[in-house]
């Protein structure tokens, strides 16, 4: 049917009206659109300055500050092989450009460095050594005048008499030795010929910096006369490698380790005799030699000496050493072994009660990792603690022989029990010990009980008529996370006063031999026991201890229940020579 006149001017009408609206509508959009890209453009470019701020913040801190954050990057003796981009000193320069300026003006992210000399078999050997070449040299050149660091390892693998060095050993010492005079610390662990054939030109002169050495066989000539040298580490095959050394030598060495694998006493005596300023020293006795029919006996003052630690694959060695120290201010000392015949003897205990009294020292730690004996009693081992009586930590590490040192009865031993009982160790603050199912939850709860909060008691209204507990205070949780017995409380509170005036009264004052030999202490001179630190294999055990919550109390699992020996590598990196 065909549109009449009318409905056509309707439509037209319609079209008409809708096309003026399509067109408002357009421009609408239109302006809107414009809007939108200006609001877009303006998101963005806020957008982008915020991210750019946020990214620069940390680029805005001091440029001394970010060498100082760039040195905790940076191992200590940062490993240079054929793929030098792991790095970390070149790695850092890759992230942005501040970065790499920083980096690259810093001598010091450069100066440390740990040279490994490919052995013979590796494959493609001779590239590996020239890429090894040019990362030491481009190292050298970035550290310019600063001290030097450096880790040098190249063994032999020949599997004959160590001989003339390899070409590429000689090779990598003839780039590091012109920089002698910027060695501080120094690594050298190659055989003794190949490093004395290589620095024989060295005098004391070039060494001017050189302050710790670590050395694979015996003291090399070149190091004679270095003016600052005062820590060194020496692997020892026999007296031979070090009897040119003179006394003035010997004397300007404060930290001294000796690995000692074929040993006379009498020579390590030698050694120690004419090293009096020692101020740490660490000694590991490996395989003995021929016992001196006439040892020597004379005693070796070392008056300031601070820490000892002695590893030996006898008692008997122990015993000996101890015999002939004389170390005044010895404040720590490690007792290891390297065999299961090292034991805590009789003898080698009196020897070592002997040894703290002829030195009249303040041990304040003790680490011991040798057996006890079974023919040791406790009151004999009591003995031996009663002349540490400035002891402040106690370490015993787990050692080679099945029987455990701590058991039930030693623990109780260091157990409070009385305000009148004479105690073990008054000044110890940390215990760390391994549990070889040697004592009780009970047993060792009742000792932080009592060390923990030695002078917990209860304060009298009057001198003389003590207040009875209330409910709250004879509660085993009246301290926060310690229990406390509550009649040792009580009777702690009733005879304070009394055992103080009848020691003024009756006891005799102390002299100084007495008191470092083991004083008749009272639980009112303990010091509180800070930090007590377990290792067990029993589940049981743990979870015990993990409901009791008390604090300082550090009990953890251990399938072994082992303290892991600490080998002469072992411990954390470090430029110094580091005694345990």
């Amino acid at each position: 049917m065909e549109p009449s006149g009318q409905n056509e001017h309707n439509i037209l009408g319609f079209c008409s009206e809708a096309s003026a609206d399509i067109e408002r509508m357009n421009a609408q959009i239109s302006r809107l659109q414009s809007s939108l890209v200006i609001i877009t453009q303006k998101r963005d470019a806020l957008r982008s300055k915020v991210s750019s701020l946020r990214s620069s913040y940390a680029l805005l801190l001091p440029t001394e500050l970010w060498q100082q954050v760039f040195a905790y990057c940076v191992d200590v003796f940062p490993v240079i092989s054929t793929s030098s981009t792991n790095l970390a000193p070149i790695q850092l320069t890759h992230v942005c450009r501040r970065w790499r300026s920083i980096v690259l003006d810093t001598p010091d992210l450069w100066s440390s460095m740990h040279i490994v000399i490919p052995k013979p078999t590796s494959f493609r050997r001779e590239s590996k050594c020239e890429g090894i070449r040019a990362a030491v040299k481009y190292f050298l050149k970035r550290s310019r005048d600063a001290p030097l660091s450096i880790s040098l390892k190249a063994r032999d693998y020949s599997g004959h008499a160590p001989g003339h060095s390899p070409e590429e050993v000689k090779k990598i010492l003839a780039c590091l030795l012109p920089h002698s005079k910027r060695w501080r610390h120094l690594k050298f662990r190659m055989p003794f010929s190949w490093l004395t054939e290589a620095t024989s030109g060295l005098t004391s002169e070039d060494l001017l910096c050189l302050e710790t050495v670590l050395m694979d066989d015996g003291y090399p000539p070149f190091l004679m006369g270095a003016p600052k040298l005062h820590q060194l580490s020496l692997e020892v095959s026999g007296m031979q490698t070090i009897s040119s050394v003179n006394s003035e030598e010997w004397r300007k060495i404060q930290v001294l380790k000796l690995f000692w694998r074929h040993f006379e006493l009498d020579d390590l005596f030698t050694v120690l005799a004419r090293s009096t300023g020692l101020r740490a020293c660490m000694v590991q006795l490996l395989f003995p030699s021929a016992v001196n029919p006439h040892p020597s006996t004379e005693t070796i003052v070392l008056p300031h000496l601070e820490k000892l630690c002695l590893t030996a694959n006898s008692g008997n060695n122990l015993k000996r050493i101890f015999d002939q120290l004389s170390l005044a201010n010895l404040q720590e000392l490690y007792i290891r072994e390297h065999s299961s015949l090292v034991e805590l003897t009789r003898s080698l205990a009196t020897s070592l009660q002997g040894f703290f009294q002829r030195s009249s020292c303040s041990i304040t730690k003790l680490e011991i990792m040798i057996a006890r004996s079974p023919k040791l009693t406790l009151d004999e081992l009591c003995q031996f603690f009663c002349s540490l009586s400035t002891l402040e930590e106690l370490v015993i590490v787990e050692n080679m022989h099945d029987d455990p040192f701590m058991d039930e009865q030693l623990l109780r031993a260091f157990t409070v029990t009385s305000p009148m009982t004479d105690v073990l160790c008054p000044k110890l603050k940390r215990m760390r010990l391994s549990d070889r199912f040697s004592f009780t939850e009970e047993t060792l709860l009742e000792f932080v009980q009592a060390r923990m909060n030695p002078l917990v008691m209860l304060p009298p209204s009057s001198p003389t008529e003590p207040q009875p507990l209330s409910p709250s205070q004879s509660s085993h949780r009246n301290v926060v996370g310690i229990g406390v017995r509550p009649l040792l409380g009580f009777v702690r509170a009733r005879t304070k006063s009394w055992v103080r005036s009848q020691r003024q009264s009756q006891s005799p004052p102390q002299s100084q031999s007495e008191s470092s030999t083991g004083p008749n202490l009272n639980v009112e001179d303990l010091t509180p026991v800070e930090h007590v630190f377990v290792r067990t294999p029993r589940p049981k055990f743990v979870s015990y201890f993990e409901k009791l919550d008390l604090k300082g109390v550090e009990v953890v699992m251990d399938s072994v229940a082992r303290f892991s020996m600490l080998s002469r590598n072992a411990g954390p990196s470090s430029r110094e020579i580091a005694i345990p």
